[in-house]
């Protein structure tokens, strides 16, 4: 990944969409032609607005979960062809964390991340296509250790309130999915650790209050 893009995962520059809560949560593929709206708009992922965890059962008796406490990432949303919307996200892999002793250590070592060869993992979206009115099915690509491996993730509206005190109106999401590290080279210790991980992701995004 070039510094280029590492930097631009990490920029800091905000953009206000016009989306009426009424339209999100009726159904994504339709709200994005609203008429009214800017060809392609864009919204800021990162810690503040949202947490990536991830889970992995151990000897098949229990499980234990960590996170990734940095990351940041551009959801693009084209109007006017509702399929192009993107969502590309980098997280920080040195800054992983799991509540176990030597843990987080061990994660970053070559048996797994390798964070001095590899010190970041991104997943860029592909079709974003719509399963229900708050379900959408996200396709896209994963890399890790600079493996790009395909990835399907599900994204569920949880709910979308008002938030009287910045006058906009606040849509609270969750992304699930499931992955094998072993097709990302991370083969370690497969009596102690499962290969199967599990993604679990929640976002915010604001949006600006329904218009009267």
């Amino acid at each position: 990944m070039t510094d280029e893009r590492i930097e631009a995962g990490f920029s800091k520059s905000r953009a206000s969409i016009r989306l009426t809560r009424r339209r999100f949560v009726a159904a994504l593929p339709v709200s994005l032609m609203a008429p009214d709206a800017r060809a392609t708009d864009l919204f800021l992922l990162d810690q503040t607005h949202g947490s990536i965890v991830f889970s992995v059962e151990h000897f098949g008796t229990f499980s234990s979960k960590g996170t990734f406490p940095r990351f940041s990432g551009r959801l693009a949303i084209d109007r006017a062809r509702p399929e192009a919307t993107t969502i590309d996200v980098t997280a920080d892999v040195a800054a992983v964390s799991i509540p176990w002793p030597d843990g987080a250590a061990l994660l970053r070592s070559p048996e797994f991340f390798d964070v001095e060869k590899f010190p970041f993992v991104r997943f860029v979206s592909g079709k974003i296509s719509g399963l229900d009115p708050s379900r959408f099915r996200i396709d896209g690509t994963l890399e890790i250790r600079g493996i790009q491996r395909p990835l399907v993730l599900e994204a569920k509206l949880i709910r979308a309130a008002p938030d009287p005190a910045k006058g906009t109106e606040v849509a609270h999401f969750s992304v699930n999915g499931e992955l094998s590290r072993a097709a990302y080279g991370m083969v370690a210790q497969p009596l102690a650790i499962s290969d199967t991980v599990r993604l679990s992701i929640a976002a915010r995004i604001d949006l600006p209050a329904e218009r009267k």
